[in-house]
């Protein structure tokens, strides 16, 4: 039963991608999702309790998939880290507009943003001040998702280069915690 559970939850979220990629969030109701998926109303409540939280378990579900990318690199150094988040969201370009001009995209960036500051972990940074370590993530998720917005023309590559350029290199080897 979980594993139906998982390839329901799979579903919806699936089907709520694509449908980002054609209409406006606010013209997607809850059973445009179902029937996109084939599932039932029920079966989408029993996983999630609304557009929104369906959202922010999104933000999860990319989170989840971004670890599990780290962890198959042999070292994970800022550069890596950075560019990995970069790539990971690019393939989410497609969903950006049909949030503009809604509150939701102001959910979505702050819990995007909390995902990070509770996952990122940079020891040093965190015994010198706890506002540093805040300055450094707010900065980089409103450039994340400006680039975003802008079509993610410019290469993660080129992002990473430009986020450690402007720290300076002063990161200390940062890790991902789930």
């Amino acid at each position: 039963m979980n594993k139906n559970n998982n390839l329901t939850k799979n579903y919806i979220l699936e089907s709520f991608y694509i449908l980002l990629t054609k209409k406006h969030y606010n013209e997607i109701s809850v059973c445009d999702i179902c029937e996109k998926a084939g599932v039932s109303r029920m079966s989408f409540y029993r996983n999630f309790f609304s557009k929104e939280d369906l959202i922010i378990k999104s933000i999860d579900y990319v989170m989840s998939n971004l670890k599990k990318e780290l962890e198959s690199c042999e070292e994970v150094n800022f550069y890596i880290l950075i560019k990995s988040i970069f790539d990971t969201f690019k393939k989410y370009k497609d969903v950006i507009p049909s949030f503009q001009d809604t509150q939701i995209l102001k959910t979505i960036r702050y819990n995007t943003m909390n995902k990070f500051k509770e996952n990122i972990v940079i020891d040093q940074m965190n015994k010198s001040s706890k506002y540093i370590p805040v300055f450094y993530i707010s900065a980089f998720s409103t450039t994340l998702f400006e680039w975003l917005k802008g079509g993610a023309v410019e290469s993660s590559e080129d992002m990473a280069r430009l986020i450690v350029s402007l720290t300076n290199g002063n990161m200390p080897n940062p890790s991902l915690k789930c």
